[in-house]
């Protein structure tokens, strides 16, 4: 059985992963929406955030969702959920890197993964000795 502080670390992994590497699409094929999409990458051109300020949001995040009990789940569908907010303002990351339409959760020992809007998802878990994929 996987520990919660075993989940929630890799949880916050999977979120500096995502930071580093921002998804902007927002399912929406439309003109509007992919000019929106269009405006939102354009947005972040050149905005990285440091490893200091990674470092500093994982420590965060970890803390605020050890800090809660029962199931974790981070959201952000526009805007990041509270403690992805809180984390982030902590470490100074801007709230626009987060990855839109994206959410990590835990259930049951397993992490369920879905970036971006038409993202079907994936889920991993711990095998004793590492994280491997869940969906096989």
């Amino acid at each position: 059985m996987t520990s919660r502080i075993q989940l929630i670390e890799k949880i916050a992994d999977i979120w500096v992963n995502i930071l580093e590497d921002p998804s902007h699409e927002n399912g929406d094929n439309s003109t509007q929406g992919m000019l929106i999409a269009f405006m939102d990458m354009d947005l972040k051109v050149g905005y990285k955030a440091t490893k200091r300020q990674l470092t500093v949001f994982k420590r965060q995040l970890v803390r605020i969702l050890l800090e809660g009990t029962g199931k974790i789940r981070t959201v952000v569908d526009y805007h990041p959920c509270k403690a992805l907010a809180e984390a982030a303002e902590m470490a100074g990351i801007n709230e626009s890197l987060f990855s839109i339409k994206t959410r990590v959760s835990s259930r049951n020992d397993r992490i369920y993964i879905k970036r971006g809007y038409s993202d079907n998802g994936h889920a991993i878990m711990f095998d004793g000795t590492e994280w491997v994929d869940a969906n096989e």
